[in-house]
């Protein structure tokens, strides 16, 4: 009949936007199954050469596989969990790529030439899967850290330069012991943090100088009133 013509198209025209739709998640469900996350999301990414076996993967909201994209690579301090939360916090999730990273070595940040090797083996590693899983600016890798981390983004830095964008330090100074091959900060952009009330505080200061001395593009903040957990309470260490 003619009066039934109107509702037979209406109901093909959804059918046709269904197909779409469904290939859509069909798509996101394969790029999960294989370990790349959807723009805005977050997964456990299974590696063998990483710490504890695997790192954690996260695109910006704004992600397009058109165009690279920096990547941060974010440790975490000696006891707290591997996250890239704080810097996805930092960051409003978008605009990077961001990795939580563990440690091949457990405990508080040494020097020994051993284990620092053992940790850029772990940055080289992660950081080439995440170029197999996602589109990578490879001169665009921003190593932060927090605590431990911070000390060990200059033995990461050894690893990424010259390559390296930037290093972002937050509760920590840097250290000459962790620096090997990199002699000089030239055009290099650093980012110092520090709580007021944090140890390391004191020093953060006069190493931000002595960043700047070096030739780097240094930016310092003091956090007034704030301590270690500079991060917040959702980056609490695992056994408090």
């Amino acid at each position: 009949p003619a009066d039934s013509r109107p509702a037979a198209r209406e109901g093909g025209g959804r059918r046709r936007e269904a197909v779409p739709a469904c290939l859509g998640l069909l798509a996101l469900a394969a790029r999960q199954a294989a370990g790349t996350p959807a723009p805005g999301q977050e997964v456990a990414i299974d590696l063998a050469e990483a710490a504890e076996g695997r790192y954690l993967l996260h695109l910006p909201k704004n992600y397009d596989p058109e165009r690279k994209w920096p990547v941060l690579y974010f440790l975490p301090d000696a006891g707290q969990k591997t996250t890239p939360a704080p810097m996805v916090a930092a960051t409003e999730g978008t605009d990077y790529i961001v990795v939580g990273a563990g440690y091949a070595h457990g405990g508080p940040a040494e020097a020994d030439p051993k284990l620092l090797d053992a940790e850029q083996k772990v940055f080289r590693a992660v950081l080439a899967d995440v170029s197999q899983r996602a589109s990578v600016d490879p001169k665009g890798t921003i190593v932060s850290g927090f605590g431990k981390g911070g000390f060990l983004s200059f033995s990461i830095a050894d690893a990424a330069h010259p390559d390296l964008a930037a290093i972002v330090l937050i509760g920590a100074t840097g250290s000459e012991s962790y620096r090997r091959t990199v002699k000089t900060y030239q055009g290099l952009s650093l980012y110092v943090g520090s709580g007021e009330t944090d140890p390391a505080c004191p020093y953060a200061r006069p190493a931000a100088r002595s960043f700047r001395k070096e030739g780097a593009h240094v930016v310092y903040d003091e956090y007034a009133g704030l301590g270690p957990k500079l991060l917040g309470a959702s980056f609490d260490r695992q056994d408090e």
